[in-house]
């Protein structure tokens, strides 16, 4: 009842949240405790009411529509207090009383907390190894396994460990709605390692799988999947346009830096926070050779300027009509945004449809290989 009742109302949270809203979690203030409690369920109830204030909040500023993205934000900032302060006040619990009964579901609360911060995935992973040297005869030690194996899949420098967590996922309970999940992110593993070819045989496995089978919808998306691993290792079209400032730009202006090419329209809320994860590779690379080449698919080229004009990003930006024929949008088959392609210091493709809090990831990754 009580694992129910968190997973729901973290669920909506998370729902709610904006991109990257769990990517920086926050310390809990110095000099500021919480009430010892004496129980798990305590516990919960405690925080629980807290969680149900912000979710209130959040409830309140969904309907107005004068509220600002400083109120949301604000909200969200106290989320994460919360999270960070229930996760602390379930460890001292733990270490009070290692011998109380209720341990089992304040273990299990520790790794689901965590597991949704990507500051804390490393914390995830030994708080789901701790539960299941104690646990692994509950009925939640699969939800541990899946939570431990994709904590790890999000870790850089433990994609090794997540993929034997995984294969361990999915020989255990094969037929699991998880191992689908699991299946999924195995292939997005082998992909940040490069290992393009397995990743392909991979989704063509799964085609086999007989649920598979009978779903028109899973097997179009993996279809898409082989259709985007396709793009990998080939030629960027080649193309020629003009940049908003006027200057002429090509393939070979491309060629021997990487280029992250944003695909965006600077009216859509969704590209506006695809562009802030945009701009971040480009703050912490820009200096060290990342080109990125913004195009823009805006109604007007008027438009795209004057929000540039507002909010400039330091990177070049061209506008392309987008009902227009041969253009490198409809030759790099994009049809839907945002879109973001990486591209070689060879002009060959990278990583194709890749976005969000992967981008920097697989940027970082290009980068340190020299590609």
């Amino acid at each position: 009842m009580w694992m129910r009742a968190t997973l729901t109302m973290t669920a909506v949270l998370m729902l709610a949240a904006p991109a990257g809203y769990f990517m920086q979690a926050q310390e809990t203030p110095k000099g500021e405790t919480a009430r010892e409690l004496d129980s798990y369920e305590a516990i919960f109830e405690e925080f629980g009411k807290r969680y149900e204030v912000q979710q209130t909040k959040l409830d309140r500023l969904a309907k107005d529509e004068n509220a600002s993205p400083q109120e949301r934000q604000a909200v969200f900032d106290e989320i994460r207090k919360i999270d960070l302060e229930y996760v602390a006040a379930l460890q001292r619990y733990i270490q009070r009383f290692p011998n109380a009964k209720d341990l089992e579901p304040a273990r299990y609360e520790v790794v689901i907390t965590l597991s949704r911060h990507e500051d804390r995935l490393n914390d995830a992973v030994r708080a789901a190894d701790d539960y299941l040297k104690e646990h692994a005869g509950s009925e939640r030690a699969r939800d541990v396994q899946f939570a431990r194996a994709q904590s790890l899949t999000r870790t850089a420098g433990r994609e090794e460990e997540a993929l034997k967590a995984l294969d361990a996922f999915i020989g255990a309970w094969p037929g699991a709605e998880e191992s689908d999940f699991a299946r999924t992110m195995r292939v997005r593993v082998l992909l940040f390692m490069d290992r393009t070819q397995e990743a392909e045989e991979a989704l063509r496995q799964m085609l086999k799988l007989d649920k598979v089978k009978k779903s028109a919808e899973a097997q179009q998306f993996i279809d898409r999947q082989l259709d985007d691993l396709d793009w990998i290792g080939r030629e960027l079209p080649k193309f020629t346009l003009s940049t908003l400032d006027n200057k002429a730009l090509s393939n070979e202006d491309l060629k021997g830096k990487p280029t992250l090419i944003f695909i965006w329209d600077s009216n859509s809320s969704v590209c506006l926070e695809e562009l802030g994860f945009v701009k971040a590779a480009w703050d912490k690379y820009k200096d060290i050779g990342l080109n990125i080449l913004g195009i823009s698919v805006n109604e007007s080229r008027p438009a795209l300027e004057q929000y540039l004009k507002r909010a400039p990003t330091g990177f070049a930006h061209t506008w392309i009509d987008r009902t227009a024929e041969g253009t490198l949008i409809k030759r790099l088959d994009v049809t839907a945004i945002p879109f973001n392609v990486l591209v070689d210091s060879q002009g060959r493709v990278y990583r194709y449809d890749v976005r969000s809090d992967e981008l920097m990831r697989y940027v970082t990754r290009m980068i340190e290989r020299g590609k």
